[in-house]
């Protein structure tokens, strides 16, 4: 969802390569790039949000679905 929200707001993915095992290889060890990259008026919460969405760490996402709905209506 992440990813999604990213190229949405961004209009273009958060890691791309020229192959798809490179692509991988940027999902797995790359930091995500900051939203403001890719859309420098995007507002710093929905960049928080997408930077949350994208946490390499499972347990650093939002927990479920509601949690994210409830963060982006603030």
């Amino acid at each position: 969802l992440g990813a999604t929200l990213y190229y949405l707001v961004g209009g273009r993915a958060p890691f791309a390569g020229e192959s798809r095992d490179e692509t991988v290889s940027h999902v797995v060890n790359d930091p995500p790039p900051l939203l403001r990259d890719a859309c420098p008026g995007a507002p710093a919460g929905l960049e928080a949000v997408v930077n949350r969405c994208l946490a390499k760490n499972p347990a650093d996402r939002y927990a479920s679905a509601a949690e994210l709905a409830d963060e982006l209506e603030r």
